[in-house]
């Protein structure tokens, strides 16, 4: 069972893509997500300094249909993400 929040953090230029469509894989096969704040960050960083975080309302989107997977202990994964389950926490 998820986590009622998760998180996935990203680089700017990738938001308003997001904030249009939702959460893809774009050249991966899932969305990868996080449990915490600090690892979102982290994997964000891999892409620019400051990376911009998000929140996905994690309940509200499983009773809407959105499936999620356990990678590991601390990576999730979804197929996409629809942008009404999403947040914008820091940009």
């Amino acid at each position: 069972m998820p986590p009622k929040i998760f998180y996935h953090g990203t680089a700017h230029n990738f938001l308003p893509e997001i904030e249009k469509k939702g959460l893809s894989p774009m050249f991966r096969k899932y969305v990868h997500l996080s449990e915490d704040i600090e690892t979102a960050n982290l994997v964000g960083k891999r892409k620019e300094k400051n990376p911009f975080i998000l929140m996905i309302n994690t309940k509200h989107a499983r009773i809407k249909g959105t499936k999620f997977y356990l990678e590991n202990e601390k990576v999730w994964l979804a197929d996409s993400i629809p942008t009404e389950f999403l947040e914008v926490l820091k940009k």
